[in-house]
């Protein structure tokens, strides 16, 4: 297991939120054993396995017509 700095697990903890800016600034703010806890929480999760997010599918849309309300 490779070791994570700090600022690394910070980071990743605040890309999970991206239009939060509150967010953001409280996790540059908590103490570092809230940060290692958030972070093997998100972690146990597995909010930051790629695998899970890129295997999404597209939604698809298609316009309704005057026959689809009779």
């Amino acid at each position: 297991m490779s070791s994570i700095s700090i600022t690394e697990m910070r980071k990743a903890i605040a890309k999970e939120y991206p239009d939060s800016m509150s967010w953001q600034a409280r996790v540059y703010k908590m103490p570092t054993y809230q940060v290692v806890a958030i972070f093997k929480k998100f972690q146990s999760d597995g909010r930051f396995d790629k695998k899970k997010k890129t295997n999404s599918q597209p939604v698809e849309f298609r316009q309704m017509t005057i026959f689809d309300y009779i």
